[in-house]
């Protein structure tokens, strides 16, 4: 069974989820741009421990948005299984998960 997030998104999913980039223009991003839940939380404005729980909620349901045309997590876990990640061009997706919590 393939991977959810390596499927290509259909134009239903499409509407559904939040969309960063298209096939013509790739988003661009490097290793280092995936932010820590410390990171998270100074750019939000919340707690760290909000963070690390709002992370590790996203990670347990696999969300997922729309990465130029393809599926993409969007928290991103380590080999270690420890450190979280939360995906650089995801962070309107986590902002708008942020908003339906605090409704």
């Amino acid at each position: 069974m393939k991977p959810l997030f390596n499927i290509f998104a259909t134009k239903e999913t499409r509407k559904k989820m939040v969309s960063v980039g298209s096939s013509t223009q790739p988003a661009k991003y490097t290793k280092d741009d995936f932010l820590t839940p410390g990171q998270v939380a100074k750019k939000f404005g919340i707690s760290t421990d909000t963070a690390k729980e709002v992370m590790k909620k996203l990670n347990f349901e696999r969300a997922i948005f729309v990465l130029n045309g393809h599926k993409a997590k969007i928290i991103m876990r380590h080999s270690d299984g420890k450190s979280m990640r939360l995906h650089p061009m995801a962070t309107e997706a986590f902002q708008k998960y942020l908003d339906t919590q605090k409704d």
